[in-house]
């Protein structure tokens, strides 16, 4: 069984940007070949460029400080593994975690045809702290091919870092700064890993495709595999774990980033911040927490932020002080028949890259993409900075509340925030944001978000349109047809998911056998023709 199963599209080592630290260019005569790490720029580069000694001591992360600097260079697995168990002293790593996600595990069990994309996810942390190395790889010891990619904090320009083995070498892929700079931008590790921090898709239960409380991965499905022939991978860890080493590692990023981009009382880009209110930036994947298919007789319960950007009104919720929460709380729910029903309807199926199709959903039923976490996390610590405004957010939240990953109309109030700096205070984007709108007060979307903005009692009138249209999913979802309709909008919503690089195999989802077209829903709840995003 082949293992050497790629992470994502395009890889890690096919972009960097010098400038993303500060550095220059060395003229030291390195052949790549000989160099302990090499770089490389899309679009920029036309070639590989060594990095010497200097550049390699300052990039200061966890990395290259325990191994590169020092001139040990680890390329297979055991090498990494045994490198790390013997680190001691304050450079030791002795928390260590193993994950492992397979897209296609449950299918490949009755179909041996059908792909197995396993990969491996190792966290290293100090004693007592958070992770300062995850590598992504396959259970692969001594293959000098086999993928490895690693991501390893910096203290000293409070970064990700970006390293891919490939090629017998070590490449440097850049810092999370990279992400942000145009040349770089959707390239190399920025393709998925968007705003440069840490990137688990399935970050919620029941954590689709992993290894988790909610759904075992058969060991068995590794024969073959170095699984379980070195101590460092005898054992898995629950995915639930991973997802709160993943959002604190979140966390920790964006504190920096906000930090960097509000020095000297200014805050430097505020169109790049404020896009993650107006866009998804990048998507998680969600689900039901009922494997398909779905037993009769228990009523299957849908993720609420398929239908509205719930993580987000939260934290809106949490700065407005408000004694009743806006959010509903009712859920959304169908009957099992109802979704076999509308999955054979649609002919959606789980399809793998070499063509085998098994006919049904995912593991789990439901499998949706929602707003991403790293985009919640920017705004909550905008809130929290005072950076905008409760008011604002929420306003900008309202408008086409009922389309959350993907919307044309509230993405298009993104050109009214400022690109040049602002002063730092409290809700400094407000007044430039509100004076381009007014400007702008007959178009229809400005003048939707207005009536938001200018409604003295905008907290119960956001209640009450929340509620409304979680009313009115719940009467479609109660019919037969109206469930066809839900299933067919999910459809539509993962292909806009499909067309991100995040999108890493084709077995992720599952999909209808015919396109189902655009499609959104209004704020009465009525499933309508949509917006085209190609």
């Amino acid at each position: 069984m082949d293992v050497r199963f790629p992470s994502r599209q395009g890889l890690f080592s096919n972009s960097t940007v010098h400038d993303a630290l500060g550095l220059s260019p060395p003229d030291s005569g390195l052949n790549q070949n000989d160099a302990i790490l090499v770089s490389t720029f899309v679009g920029i580069d036309a070639e590989p460029r060594p990095m010497d000694q200097a550049e390699l001591d300052g990039l200061g992360d966890a990395f290259t400080k325990r191994f590169l600097s020092k001139g040990v260079v680890p390329l297979t697995l055991r090498d990494l593994l045994d490198g790390i168990d013997g680190l001691d002293g304050d450079e030791a790593l002795p928390d260590r975690r193993v994950f492992l996600v397979a897209e296609g595990g449950r299918h490949r069990l009755g179909n041996p045809e059908f792909p197995l994309n396993a990969r491996l996810v190792f966290s290293w942390s100090p004693a007592f702290s958070r992770p300062v190395m995850f590598l992504s790889t396959v259970p692969s010891l001594d293959d000098p091919t086999a993928l490895l990619q690693l991501v390893a904090w910096s203290e000293v320009d409070t970064t990700f870092h970006f390293f891919e083995r490939r090629q017998g070498r070590w490449t440097w892929a850049g810092n999370s700064m990279t992400a942000f700079d145009d040349r770089a931008r959707g390239k190399g590790p920025c393709d998925s890993h968007i705003n440069g921090g840490l990137v688990m898709k399935e970050l919620k239960a029941p954590w689709a495709h992993w290894h988790s409380q909610s759904s075992s991965i058969p060991f068995e499905l590794l024969e073959g595999t170095d699984f379980g022939k070195h101590p460092g991978m005898s054992a898995i860890d629950g995915a639930e774990l991973l997802e709160n080493l993943v959002k604190a590692g979140v966390r920790h990023w964006t504190r920096s980033r906000i930090a960097k981009r509000t020095q000297n009382d200014r805050i430097s880009l505020p169109r790049e911040l404020a896009q993650h209110l107006t866009h998804a930036t990048s998507a998680n994947l969600v689900g039901a927490t009922i494997s398909y298919p779905p037993p009769q007789g228990e009523a299957l319960t849908l993720p609420v932020s398929f239908f509205l950007d719930v993580d987000t009104f939260r934290a809106v919720d949490k700065r407005l002080g408000v004694a009743t929460p806006i959010l509903p709380t009712k859920a959304v729910a169908v009957s099992p028949e109802d979704y076999v029903g509308a999955i054979g309807e649609l002919e959606i199926g789980v399809v793998a890259a070499n063509g085998t199709r098994v006919p049904g959903d995912t593991t789990f039923c439901f499998v949706v993409p929602e707003r991403a976490f790293e985009d919640v996390t920017v705004v909550d610590l905008m809130l929290r900075e005072e950076l905008l405004s409760a008011r604002l957010a929420l306003c900008i939240l309202l408008v086409d509340f009922s389309n959350p990953v993907r919307s044309a109309q509230r993405e298009a109030l993104l050109r009214h925030f400022p690109e040049a700096p602002v002063e730092l205070s409290a809700a400094a984007l407000d007044a430039p944001f509100l004076a381009s709108v007014q400007a702008n007060a007959g178009a229809a979307i400005e003048s939707e978000f207005l009536s938001y903005w200018n409604d003295p009692d905008i907290v119960g009138r956001a209640r009450s349109e929340l509620a409304a249209v979680v009313c009115a999913v719940s009467q479609l979802a109660s019919t037969s047809q109206g469930v066809v309709e839900i299933v067919r909008l999910a459809e539509a919503r993962r292909n806009l998911f499909r067309k991100r690089k995040l999108n890493e195999f084709s077995s992720t989802t599952a999909r209808a056998a015919d396109d189902v077209g655009f499609w959104r829903m209004t704020k009465s709840g009525e499933i309508v023709p949509g917006d085209n995003f190609s």
